[in-house]
């Protein structure tokens, strides 16, 4: 076991690296935009780091699940599926063009409607 030197860090690989950039946040952005990006950190990065595969097999598993099991355990994970989703569009639109904005509007109210769908029993 090798030990850092005196004012040396520890380097612990945690996977890919971070993206370039100083900052996390949008420049310009209004109060509640700032507040929920400073929350959405640690998630972000968390996400960011852990393998590639994961949150989609997590979010197809979800999915699945919202549309074979019972409303009572479907609606919920549509439910977890829906607000994911919308979580990242909100902190993604910004950056992204009018053209790439209408496919996750169109995920999100087809989630949406079939998260009703289940919470009516269909």
């Amino acid at each position: 076991m090798v030990f850092p030197e005196h004012g040396e860090e520890r380097r612990r690989d945690t996977g890919r690296p971070l993206p370039d950039g100083d900052s996390l946040q949008t420049p310009g952005a209004g109060r509640l935009r700032r507040a929920v990006e400073a929350r959405s950190a640690v998630p972000v990065v968390w996400l960011y780091q852990c393998p590639r595969w994961l949150p989609p097999l997590v979010l197809g598993v979800l999915f699945i699940a919202g549309l074979t099991a019972p409303w009572w355990i479907g609606a919920p994970c549509l439910l977890l599926v829906l607000v994911f989703l919308l979580w990242l569009a909100y902190l993604a639109w910004p950056s992204l063009s009018p053209r790439q904005r209408a496919p996750r509007v169109l995920m999100a109210v087809v989630v949406a409607v079939l998260t009703v769908a289940r919470l009516l029993g269909f």
